[in-house]
């Protein structure tokens, strides 16, 4: 299998990855693991900041702050999905025998040609751009 093959199979894994965050806490609950409230609680902090230009998708497959001023709150959940597809993105990196950073940014791929009009995103020389 080619490199190239290899990571377009990754493309077709946005759903694996989707199960794979939800499945963390009931994996290894014991090593404080976020809990699916508070995943969600993130969600909708980070999705608010999204909407208001705060947070952006990255070329890397992490969120990104894309000001300075961000509140701990916002700066925490962030964190936290953050940590939450490192692990994803890691166990995928192993399943296919790939780097995480490639895992990442075949993902961000989805990632940014998800974000909506109006919200930012970091392309690949590390500018933001408002879609």
């Amino acid at each position: 299998m080619t490199r190239k093959t290899k990571l377009l199979s990754f493309a077709g894994g946005a759903a694996m990855l989707a199960l794979a965050t939800m499945a963390l806490p009931n994996i290894a609950p014991s090593f404080s693991v976020p809990t699916a409230e508070a995943r969600a609680g993130s969600k909708a902090i980070v999705d608010a900041a999204k909407v208001s230009g705060v947070v952006g998708e990255q070329a890397d497959g992490f969120l990104g702050l894309v000001t300075g001023s961000a509140s701990s709150e916002i700066r925490a959940a962030v964190n936290e999905i953050n940590a939450l597809r490192r692990e994803a993105y890691r166990s995928m990196a192993k399943q296919k025998g790939e780097t995480i950073e490639n895992v990442g940014k075949v993902f961000a791929l989805d990632l940014i040609g998800r974000v909506p009009r109006g919200q930012m995103y970091r392309d690949g020389n590390g500018s933001w751009q408002r879609k």
